[in-house]
């Protein structure tokens, strides 16, 4: 199980998001698709420092007004055995701050994406990343989400669960 976290930054307007185009390894699993800003929890990192860290060392911006939106849970059906690329809980924010210009990324090119771009499926995204992107435009909660896939990486099925909340 790997743990990892995203965020999808709006432009103040919130008529755009900061997608990074994931253009310049070749041997990227992500190669050509579209990406939030995000990586890997660090040893001794909470999900919010290590999104901050992330969008800093990938975009440059120091952001601090995040709000956390769900989590994602990337798995495989039927209990076959785990896709390597699978098998993360994903920590999911947003933001908004200035549209300005950003720092080099050594992974692709950091873009300001229309939103109309995004809900017509005008750049390539993963196909969980589009229902994802959906509920964050529409701002509706995430909270807690499944994207299951079998071994050839092609999505089978989303499972969006609220999560229950209890008086005591």
């Amino acid at each position: 199980m790997k743990l990892a976290t995203l965020c999808y930054i709006f432009n103040k307007d919130k008529s755009k998001l900061l997608m990074l185009h994931r253009n310049k390894k070749e041997d990227d699993m992500h190669k050509d698709n579209y990406v939030a800003i995000g990586g890997k929890i660090e040893a001794g990192e909470s999900p919010r420092s290590s999104i901050i860290r992330e969008i800093h060392e990938e975009t440059g911006l120091v952001l601090n007004n995040i709000r956390y939106r769900g989590i994602i849970y990337y798995g495989q059906l039927n209990g076959e055995k785990i896709h390597p690329v699978l098998d993360w809980y994903i920590y999911v924010y947003d933001a908004i701050t200035d549209e300005k210009v950003l720092e080099k990324n050594e992974e692709g090119d950091l873009h300001w994406i229309n939103l109309n771009e995004i809900l017509n499926e005008k750049i390539n995204l993963w196909p969980t990343e589009k229902y994802v992107v959906k509920l964050i435009i529409d701002d509706k909660p995430i909270l807690e989400l499944e994207g299951w896939y079998d071994m050839n990486m092609n999505l089978c099925k989303v499972i969006q669960r609220d999560l229950d909340l209890y008086k005591i």
